[in-house]
């Protein structure tokens, strides 16, 4: 095995021991706090799901997409409105989460013959169109006044209005879902996707169809993004208009930045600062949005990388002393191979 193999694979089992450690945690937050702040975990873990859901366009694909909030609004509306139609959840749910690929697919045919800055404008113009036939279609959406009283009802002996099994419901939906994510990033599919972001004249040149794989990016994250959606509409028991609106669309690219967007679980780490800075700031009203974005304007000046950028930084700069100490520890021996 290669030396960069062996760096992968401890990287792989240390991730994949941190996202057991969380999860576990996550899954002993009601016996540890209040209901209040067991519901924001919850919200914070379906911000987490929709941030990861951004990243696998931005960060994996190279797209950047202001109107992501739309699919996630879509999921929230769809449970709602079929659940209310006596639909089972787990049946309602899989329906709210085909919403996002049927809107993003045909969305992405027409929008990905543009790129850069056009393709966002356009992500922020279909967020803008989603919210404003959620905010007139007054029948079938409760227009202004959104869908209330969402709720997934029983399912399996499982009483899923009880908010502590749905909260742990929704944790161990949300961690397969960012596990399939995972898989789909460091899949032969997910490299390709990494080598079409760095060039993708390059990759279009040695036989990829670059616009079918940027479709199916923005197709998949779109039903990951419902996906969240589908899980916080039961948590809040309501969805809104401003659900799809570019605000709600600002949060998970700020928690991606924050949390770094060349790292797989940056976003995640991102939106639970996020979150604990908006908890933090609570009381102060409407400065609260200006301490937090003032907050994160400061994270983003210093470490341009994110969080796990700047500790990515520091841990190579502790074992840059010990290479340059140990110069023959850097290269490998006459006739000797660093791969066995």
């Amino acid at each position: 095995m290669t030396v960069l193999g062996q760096a992968g694979r401890t990287r792989s089992r240390w991730e994949g021991v941190a996202a057991l450690v969380l999860v576990v945690a996550l899954l002993l937050v009601p016996f540890m706090v209040t209901s209040s702040i067991m519901f924001r975990v919850g919200a914070a873990v379906t911000a987490a799901l929709l941030a990861l859901s951004l990243n696998l366009l931005f960060g994996t694909t190279g797209l950047i997409s202001f109107g992501h909030a739309a699919f996630f609004a879509l999921g929230g509306y769809a449970i709602g409105l079929a659940l209310d139609a006596g639909l089972s959840w787990p049946l309602a749910l899989l329906l709210a989460c085909l919403t996002g690929p049927v809107v993003g697919g045909l969305f992405s045919t027409v929008a990905l013959r543009a790129s850069g800055i056009f393709f966002a404008i356009l992500t922020l113009g279909l967020g803008e169109i989603i919210r404003i036939i959620l905010l007139q279609w007054t029948e079938v959406t409760g227009g202004d006044n959104g869908l209330s009283g969402i709720s997934a009802g029983t399912w399996l002996g499982l009483d899923l209005t009880d908010p502590v099994v749905y909260y742990w419901v929704l944790v161990v939906v949300a961690s397969l879902g960012a596990a399939a994510l995972r898989m789909i990033t460091y899949s032969r599919f997910g490299r390709t996707l990494n080598a079409i972001r760095e060039d993708d004249v390059r990759a279009a040149y040695l036989g990829v169809p670059v616009k079918r794989y940027r479709a199916a990016s923005f197709t998949i994250s779109a039903g990951f993004a419902s996906l969240a959606g589908a899980l916080f509409a039961p948590l809040v028991g309501l969805m809104v208009p401003a659900n799809a609106g570019w605000a709600r669309s600002a949060e998970p690219i700020l928690a991606t930045l924050l949390g770094g967007v060349n790292s797989f679980f940056g976003p995640v780490l991102g939106s639970g600062l996020f979150a604990t800075l908006d908890y933090l700031a609570r009381d102060l009203e409407s400065w609260r949005i200006v301490f937090t974005g003032a907050l994160l304007l400061l994270v983003i000046l210093v470490a341009p990388g994110g969080v796990m950028g700047a500790v990515r930084s520091l841990l190579d700069r502790r074992r840059k002393p010990a290479t340059e100490s140990d110069p023959g520890a850097a290269v490998a021996p006459t006739g000797e191979g660093v791969s066995r």
